[in-house]
């Protein structure tokens, strides 16, 4: 992580923790400027893990307006510097099972190009090992995450296929859509923040934002061929709700671009946003 980041490690309502890749020498002055918006309780620092774990009242606040302010806390501190604002998205290693399926899936695969007699049962045993292994997988997310990933009910798709007889392009297009994206770099748009105090000729001083986001210059091959796969069976792509620009974007919106002040005497924050 480099100087600058702030990470959103887990986010629930009303709870939202924070790593930040260098925290400010003076603790005390972030955690009360956090905590200086209506809403906000619990703030607390850990310097172990640099983490900043923030308990809020949703119908006052709204978590992506707690991460800039946190972000504009950092760039002040640090005399105006650019803070990197991203989601660490969680990885799951892939398990023997999911080797398995897809192993099982190639042999199908090679199976049916040989023509030979055992075709038809290799593909609804590469069938079977993948919906056992999508089930495990989903399994183990709600146990590790509460939740499973919306790419897992291409099971559904495929299970419909395997009653129909046409099972090896939709076990492709299933293990693909559930198991490709753990075979790529987890990674999401990131954005960067930059804050400046302006007080020009001794008018009312405020705070000056500009967010831009940050794009990955280059596109996985890999990446594509997964995305297209869970597009052809309807599936959203994972981070298509998670856009770190398009929520703050949204947020200060809500709030007519300009947010409620900061500091000991409460600066008015304008937000500027470059999409």
């Amino acid at each position: 992580m480099s100087t600058g980041d702030v990470v959103i490690v887990h986010e629930l309502p009303g709870r939202l923790r924070l790593r930040l890749g260098r925290p400010p020498r003076n603790i005390e002055d972030m955690v009360a400027s956090v905590r200086r918006h209506e809403g906000i309780g619990h703030v607390v620092f850990s310097p172990v893990t640099r983490s900043l774990l923030v308990r809020y009242n949703p119908a006052l606040v709204n978590a992506v307006e707690i991460l800039v302010r946190v972000a504009i806390f950092l760039s002040l501190h640090f005399e105006n510097a650019s803070v990197s604002i991203s989601h660490a998205l969680p990885s799951h290693n892939l398990r023997a099972i999911d080797y398995y399926a897809g192993s099982s899936l190639v042999v199908a695969a090679l199976g049916r190009a040989a023509a030979g007699p055992w075709a038809k049962v290799l593909e609804y045993h590469a069938g079977a090992a993948t919906v056992v292994s999508v089930f495990n997988h989903a399994w183990q997310e709600v146990a590790d995450e509460g939740v499973y990933h919306p790419e897992v009910i291409s099971v559904m798709y495929l299970i419909n296929s395997m009653l129909r007889g046409n099972m090896l392009t939709a076990t492709a297009i299933t293990w693909a859509a559930t198991f490709g994206r753990h075979l790529l770099e987890a990674t999401d748009e990131h954005c960067r923040l930059q804050a400046a105090a302006v007080d020009d000729d001794g008018s009312e001083a405020y705070i000056d934002v500009m967010v831009k986001p940050m794009r990955s210059p280059q596109a996985n091959p890999l990446k594509l061929v997964v995305a297209a796969m869970g597009s052809f069976i309807g599936l959203e792509q994972p981070g298509g709700e998670n856009n770190i620009m398009r929520r703050i974007a949204n947020m200060s919106a809500n709030h007519g671009n300009v947010l409620e002040g900061m500091g000991r005497t409460p600066q008015r924050v304008y937000m500027r946003l470059n999409q």
